[in-house]
């Protein structure tokens, strides 16, 4: 009997043991304070979840040995808290992206992204630094969602078109150009280190202050300002570069023996004078085209900015040419800014 009641006593203590035990708590935010609906509530290590309901509760039954409950939200930060012999866990968790409290430029002034409604793309300067390119346009090639660049030619100075709602079947497809609060034609005379920060506006809510000159999208550029500290800085940059993997042409005389190859193997060498054929290659001009058209570009770039506490002053010289056409095809700029507050 005591046996029995020994054996009854170790199974009654593994039951207790093994049984799981339930959790509950709140998610709130941590900006706002509110709850937050819909969070999820996972046991780590496991699959079993839960979400939190209208009220940011949520109640979870937690095995024994497991003693930690991760919390994630889109957006948010996920956190991991150790249960411990706690039966309730309230949680705050903080908004994981920096991006929505970036400033945007809209056309009625800034706001913070995380209350603006419309389609908006920015780009700071730490995003353009660092791009050896001739146009701001180019510059923003791959760095903006649903912003097209086309160039017009590969010419050195050719200008670039920007497209942010598509072709329009008739009339101009290029967006409305805004620097520092002037409406301008374009902006390919814009050093790219000039620039502060770039807004694109891609919707008719975020555009609608420009009515229809905002047609095609908006592209909005603040250049820089003096800083608190006097800085100035130089950056330079030079290059070469040549066609690679040209076609192999050839020269004259190559093109006299695989023709005289040709009237060999076509049993036509009767009409040949034997004699003064071999002689019209010492005779016959030799040109490689190829050489002619084609010749190695350089680019050198010159630029130095100073800034005080309310100037800002930046100088640049540009110096391109092409493969094809040599100094004809010669593009130079200079260019100055100053910004004065």
């Amino acid at each position: 009997m005591r046996i029995l009641n020994i054996v009854f006593l170790l199974l009654s203590t593994s039951f207790l043991f093994g049984q799981d035990r339930t959790v509950t708590g709140t998610v709130t935010g941590a900006e706002d304070g509110l709850e937050m609906i819909g969070a999820t509530v996972m046991i780590k290590g496991s699959s079993t979840g839960t979400i939190t309901d209208f009220l940011g509760n949520y109640e979870l039954s937690v095995p024994s040995g497991m003693d930690t409950l991760t919390f994630s939200y889109t957006g948010y930060t996920t956190v991991d808290v150790a249960i411990g012999d706690r039966s309730v866990v309230d949680v705050v968790i903080a908004q994981e992206s920096q991006f929505l409290d970036e400033i945007v430029v809209i056309g009625y002034g800034i706001q913070k992204k995380r209350v603006s409604t419309g389609s908006i793309s920015k780009l700071s300067a730490e995003k353009l630094e660092g791009y050896q390119v001739q146009s701001v346009q180019t510059a923003l090639e791959g760095q903006v969602s649903g912003l097209i660049v086309n160039s017009s030619s590969g010419q050195p100075g050719a200008g670039n078109s920007l497209l942010i709602r598509g072709v329009s079947t008739n009339g101009d497809n290029s967006p409305l150009y805004v620097v520092d609060g002037l409406q301008v034609s374009g902006i390919d005379n814009i050093n790219p280190e000039d620039i502060e920060s770039v807004d694109v506006l891609k919707d008719a809510a975020s555009s609608a202050i420009y009515g229809a000159r905002a047609a095609n999208g908006v592209v909005i550029i603040t250049t820089k300002k003096g800083g608190d500290k006097g800085k100035i800085t130089y950056e330079g940059f030079t290059s070469r570069s040549r066609p690679w993997k040209l076609p192999e042409m050839l020269s004259a005389e190559d093109y006299i023996l695989i023709t005289r190859e040709k009237f060999a193997n076509g049993n036509q060498t009767g009409a040949l004078n034997s004699l003064g054929f071999p002689q019209l290659g010492d005779q016959t001009p030799n040109t490689n085209w190829m050489d002619q058209i084609f010749d190695d570009a350089s680019l050198q770039s010159h630029r130095l900015t100073a800034s005080a506490e309310n100037l800002y002053l930046s100088l640049e010289y540009w110096d391109e040419t092409g493969v094809v056409g040599g100094d004809q095809s010669r593009y130079k700029r200079y260019a100055a800014r100053i910004n004065g507050t």
